[in-house]
């Protein structure tokens, strides 16, 4: 899977958020998209998954025949955690990860309950969860997904010491398998990317 980014921009009325970001990336790459609050990060990744769309520019999805994918062809090929997503509230927390893992194919032998902090937490509902354990089901949805693209921004929120190194541990594992792209001002959330983006806040 190859993303090919070329010159994209955003705007919102008469202000670019960014504009202008070129670069190519492939499986087996992590890229970090860096830059202080309000350089575009989160806008970026929006443009990048097809949740919005950009005002100049173009991305890319290519797959590994050469063929450009539509948006439709997009969407079950990758995983994504953001601040931006909510949880239904009202599922419970084993109800809401055999759901997700019913759409999407999980990585074999993972379960919930390898995640710090929540292996009692099954029967819980999600909005009975505190902000680091919503956080980390989140992030649990995302990373233990087998797709090949994996998109998240600023996945480190709320957690704590203990499932700050879970984090690092597993997707340090996964890096090389996966395209990867995340948003972040954390160095730790990104240290071992291949390479770096740098977002800057237009003036």
């Amino acid at each position: 899977m190859k993303l090919k980014v070329d010159h994209l921009g955003k705007k919102f009325l008469k202000r670019w958020v960014f504009k202008n970001i070129s670069f190519e990336t492939d499986t087996n790459e992590a890229v970090a998209i860096i830059g202080s609050n309000g350089s575009g990060k989160s806008t970026f990744l929006q443009i990048i998954i097809g949740f919005i769309l950009a005002s100049k520019g173009s991305r890319k999805l290519i797959d590994q025949k050469g063929n450009v994918l539509n948006e439709e062809e997009i969407i079950p090929l990758l995983s994504f955690c953001s601040p931006l997503l909510e949880m239904p509230a009202e599922l419970k927390v084993s109800e809401l990860w055999d759901a997700h893992f019913k759409l999407k194919q999980i990585e074999p032998t993972k379960n919930f309950r390898e995640i710090p902090g929540l292996d009692r937490a099954g029967n819980l509902k999600v909005k009975e969860l505190s902000s680091g354990m919503y956080q980390k089901l989140k992030l649990g949805l995302a990373l233990y997904a087998d797709l090949p693209i994996l998109i998240l921004d600023e996945p480190s929120m709320h957690l704590d010491r203990e499932a700050k190194i879970w984090y690092k541990n597993t997707l340090t594992k996964e890096h090389n398998k996966k395209l990867i792209l995340i948003g972040s001002n954390e160095e730790f959330e990104y240290d071992f990317c291949t390479s770096h983006i740098k977002m800057e806040i237009l003036l």
